[in-house]
């Protein structure tokens, strides 16, 4: 399905055990959120309120003493292999002088990508230990984007999904060399990138990027190794739904109920 694309796990360095998860799927780029609060480059996706004593995103809340791990944390945790991509938060160019200062300190022996919603910051970060990447959620920070990048130097764009639109990525690539783009979370999600040119797939399923990974493997591999894996991989599968029928004929309400359960609590895939 996809061979070049870089297979990025969505916010995975945010915390120590999701990091661990991502780096066995074949995670090709994990990424962290950054928020500069008290000098601490911290790890959350979680905003703060204002005044008000509390962190909060769309759909959790956290208490003020709750502590956070930082980018020394994730550094000191992440496998030196591990490319990370660090999305800075905020409008604060110290963040983003710190996440440099950081990196040089640090010395990874590979790449490491630096992204931001607020691309002034990117210009703090030296090329030399960071490629920078701008993101843009709407259309309006997308055109905005497309101009900025005509005059500043960019390695590439991170876009929402909804943006992917060839007449809007043309004078885009014309700029940047990696585009990447997010939310990548099925399959079909997953071709219409491809189709469309992304070359980063952002995606919070590490099972899915698991996935992609092996087959990428199987496809790289030579073709009496892939005939076998392919073989074992089936036999699985074929296992695996052996099992599920058994499941289903001891409890042949067990979908029934599912769905009824699904549908009285209003979850979807939305």
């Amino acid at each position: 399905m996809v061979d070049a694309p870089l297979l990025i796990a969505h916010r995975a360095g945010n915390e120590p055990a999701r990091l661990r998860a991502a780096e066995r799927a074949g995670a090709d780029v994990i990424e962290a959120d950054l928020h500069l609060r008290r000098g601490r480059l911290e790890l959350r996706h979680l905003k703060t309120a204002g005044p008000l004593p509390l962190y909060w995103d769309r759909w959790a809340l956290a208490p003020p003493w709750r502590r956070f791990d930082d980018l020394a944390d994730l550094l000191a945790a992440a496998r030196p292999e591990s490319v990370l991509m660090l999305d800075i938060k905020g409008r604060d160019p110290a963040a983003a002088r710190a996440v440099s200062e950081m990196l040089s300190r640090a010395s990874r022996p590979v790449r490491t990508y630096v992204s931001a919603r607020e691309w002034p910051l990117l210009d703090e970060i030296d090329p030399a230990l960071a490629q920078r990447i701008g993101s843009a959620a709407r259309p309006a920070q997308l055109d905005r984007l497309i101009e900025h990048a005509a005059k500043h130097p960019l390695d590439g764009a991170s876009l929402h999904l909804r943006l992917l639109e060839s007449r809007r990525l043309r004078p885009l690539r014309e700029h940047v060399p990696l585009l990447m783009s997010w939310p990548v979370n099925h399959g079909h999600e997953v071709d219409r990138a491809t189709a469309l040119g992304v070359t980063g797939l952002i995606s919070d399923d590490l099972a899915l990027l698991a996935d992609l990974s092996e087959q990428r493997r199987l496809r790289r591999a030579p073709a009496g190794a892939q005939s076998v894996a392919q073989r074992q991989r089936a036999e699985r599968d074929e296992q695996g739904k052996h099992a599920d029928g058994q499941v289903d004929e001891r409890h042949p309400d067990l979908h029934a109920d599912a769905e009824s359960d699904d549908a009285r609590s209003g979850r979807g895939l939305a």
